[in-house]
């Protein structure tokens, strides 16, 4: 009779079937930490902080009774955001002056009213129709 180890013969059947208790695949694993990176250059300067959230702000002038112009030159000088609305003399500001602010400031101006005066030729007219 032949051996298991004899393929040749036809007649008897050979398992070539590893064993149930024996390894399939040998891994090696390695469960150390890789080293830690080298640290920074001495030489190098620090990272500059985080940039902060800095608001231009500026405080706002006494402009009321300027006229548009005066105003605007003092808005510009304090470095506010300014909007003009109007022409003439400056009549209300918002924010109050003095208040500091990076908000825009709002400026509203009017022309001065003129006074009606009777003219003249007007009164000449009256006393005519009459």
């Amino acid at each position: 009779m032949m051996t298991p180890s004899d393929p040749a013969s036809g007649d008897e059947t050979f398992d070539d079937a590893p064993e149930l208790g024996g390894h399939l695949f040998e891994l090696q694993v390695n469960f150390t930490q890789p080293p830690p990176p080298p640290p920074p250059h001495a030489s190098a300067a620090p990272p500059p902080p985080p940039a902060t959230a800095q608001v231009a702000s500026c405080k706002v002038p006494k402009i009321k009774r300027l006229t548009v112009k005066k105003a605007k030159a003092k808005l510009k000088k304090a470095k506010c955001k300014y909007k003009v609305k109007g022409k003439g003399r400056v009549r209300s500001v918002t924010p109050k002056a003095g208040t500091r602010t990076s908000a825009t400031v709002q400026v509203k101006a009017r022309k001065k009213k003129r006074k009606k005066t009777v003219r003249r030729s007007h009164v000449a007219r009256a006393s005519q129709l009459r």
